[in-house]
């Protein structure tokens, strides 16, 4: 990791906060560090050399530019999440003070494209945290979540939801 880019994060960090105290300043350094970790090191990224096939050399061009996207797709997943969350968080406050609505509970099948463990493991944990649904399985290859969702008049719909909405931002996401 970059000295420059960490002194830049927690200098930016210590603004933001307003305080420059030493728990701040390690906050922020933990936090850079962090944050630096999870979007990759640019330098190694780009640095690096990829052997394909037919045994031709290419370096890589994409790492800046994935570095840069990552952040965009995390807040737009996170955005889709909680709006997501709040729905199904209303959805369930009415089930619980209108008795007059059915609970239709069902297992619902969801074939997913993920490419990575931590896709799927993303993926099944958005998909639990969200109320109303719960991971209860997945297939060994990976391509499949069973879902048992609490009330759903279509279930067509309830996989759509999932595919096109968590599964696609969590794909964009590990891209």
């Amino acid at each position: 990791m970059s000295i420059v880019r960490i002194t830049l994060l927690v200098s930016v960090w210590c603004v933001l906060t307003r305080e420059l105290t030493i728990l701040n300043i390690l906050l922020g350094l933990g936090l850079s560090m962090l944050l630096l970790r999870v979007m990759g090191d640019s330098d190694r990224e780009q640095n690096s050399i990829l052997v394909r096939k037919d045994q031709k050399v290419s370096r890589r061009v994409t790492a800046g530019v994935r570095i840069f996207l990552r952040p965009i797709r995390a807040l737009d997943l996170t955005a889709f999440f909680l709006y997501e969350l709040v729905l199904s968080n209303v959805r369930m406050a009415l089930m619980i003070v209108n008795p007059m609505i059915k609970v239709k509970s069902t297992v619902i099948e969801i074939p997913v494209e993920v490419e990575s463990e931590e896709e799927l493991a993303l993926l099944s944990d958005l998909v639990t945290l969200t109320p109303g649904t719960l991971t209860l399985d997945v297939t060994d290859d990976g391509r499949t979540l069973y879902v048992h969702v609490l009330s759903t008049e279509d279930p067509r719909e309830v996989r759509q939801s999932i595919r096109q909405g968590l599964a696609r931002r969590v794909r964009r996401l590990f891209e």
